[in-house]
Parts: C-alpha cells; sequence; structure tokens
C-alpha cells in the first residue's frame, strides 16, 4: 500500500499544464534560436546573464544561481560556447568546474545582438501575448512563491 497521497485530479491537471506548457515554450525558443544561431535555448540563456551585466563578465557561481544550474552543467555549457568563440573562460582557480569568471566575447555580443529580436518575438507570441495583463500579474505572484519557497528551504529561488 502506498504511504503517500497522490495528486487529486486538479493538481495533477495543473501540474501537466504547467510542465506541457514550460515545454511547448522551450520548444518554440529552441527552434527560433537554432534557426538564427545554431544555439540552444540553453546555451542563449548564458548569453542572456551575462548581456544583463555592465561589462559582459560573471563569475560562475553567479551564473549558477541565476539560472538555477549546478556547476558540472553550467561547465558544459560554458565549455561549448567558449569553443564556439562566443565567450572566454577567465581566472581559473584551482577547481577548473567552479573556481573561474565567464565573459562576453565580440563574436557574443555579435550573435547576441543578431539573435535577441527573433528570441524576443518568439517569447513575447507563445507566452505574453497569449495572456491578459492580469493572467501575467496572477502567474509571477504564484511563481513568485514557488521561488520564495525554494529560498526558504535552502535553495538558490
Amino acid at each position: 500500500m502506498d504511504d503517500y497521497e497522490w495528486l487529486s485530479d486538479a493538481e495533477q491537471e495543473f501540474w501537466r499544464m504547467l510542465v506541457s506548457a514550460f515545454r511547448v515554450v522551450e520548444r518554440d525558443i529552441e527552434a527560433t534560436l537554432r534557426t538564427r544561431t545554431g544555439m540552444t535555448f540553453a546555451d542563449f540563456t548564458v548569453l542572456i546573464a551575462l548581456h544583463e551585466t555592465p561589462d559582459g563578465r560573471m563569475h560562475v557561481d553567479g551564473l549558477c544561481e541565476r539560472l538555477k544550474w549546478n556547476h558540472p552543467r553550467a561547465a558544459l555549457h560554458v565549455g561549448r560556447l567558449e569553443r564556439a568563440g562566443v565567450l572566454t573562460v577567465e581566472d581559473r582557480g584551482a577547481d577548473p568546474e567552479a573556481e573561474y569568471a565567464v565573459a562576453l566575447t565580440g563574436m557574443g555580443r555579435h550573435v547576441f545582438a543578431e539573435a535577441a529580436p527573433a528570441y524576443v518575438a518568439a517569447v513575447r507570441a507563445a507566452v505574453l501575448e497569449p495572456l491578459a495583463g492580469q493572467d501575467i500579474a496572477a502567474m509571477r505572484a504564484g511563481l513568485a512563491a514557488v521561488l520564495a519557497h525554494d529560498r526558504a528551504a535552502g535553495g538558490a529561488g
């Protein structure tokens, strides 16, 4: 016999819809980015994080916190982006997976600038346009509660 209570029908429906919506949006954005840059959505999120800093540079800890990644996942994407020439790795420390900073290169800035308009259009088309203002406000409040719960439990929220 199970020693837990499975999700109710309403909870299960909500959970499936949340996961499905995320996957549909991710798929659409990924297709847009691959067409424009050959990059994955995950790789492009690294460029977004760096673009949003004043100098296009970030320590890997900040990158992991921003993207909710662990160091091995960051190292995988950073390595791929470094080989592509869109970022450089700086200030390498003793631990190659956790002690370094990354910075956009000139090519990285160019790739970002080329892909950003299509990325923004894809986000608007897939997420923002189908929702009314009050829907966005309610979803922001709900997602903020999830992230606050994560932070309270010791996550990076």
